[in-house]
This record gives C-alpha cells, sequence and structure tokens, in this order.
C-alpha cells in the first residue's frame, strides 16, 4: 500500500494518480477484512487487532 502512494507522486497524469490510489484503498481495505477475520476467528487477540488496524489507518 504504502508503495502505491509514495508511487502516486510521480503518476504520469490525473488519472494514473487517482487510479494508483484507488488501488493502495483497495489493498487497504483487503488488509482490514483479513484483520476482522484473523480477530473473529481467534487467530489473533482484540488487543493484537487493535494495534494492526491502528497501523492500517495511519
Amino acid at each position: 500500500m504504502g508503495a502505491l502512494i509514495r508511487g502516486s507522486g510521480h503518476a504520469e497524469s490525473k488519472a494514473d494518480f487517482i487510479h494508483k490510489l484507488s488501488i493502495g484503498l483497495k489493498e487497504a481495505n483487503e488488509s482490514d477484512y483479513w484483520l476482522d477475520l484473523l480477530k473473529d476467528t481467534g487467530y489473533i487477540s482484540q488487543s493484537e487487532h487493535h494495534n494492526l488496524k491502528d497501523g492500517l489507518n495511519e
């Protein structure tokens, strides 16, 4: 995600910039889903989930 956002600063056009940020948002949403699934299945604790989500939302 971070690489896509950083790379968007070197976009060739406004459309390319928006496209790169959109991909980053999609990846963030996928990560959010997986973190929720890990918590809901007991693979990670509520505390770990909270810490990881904080990092994701930065």
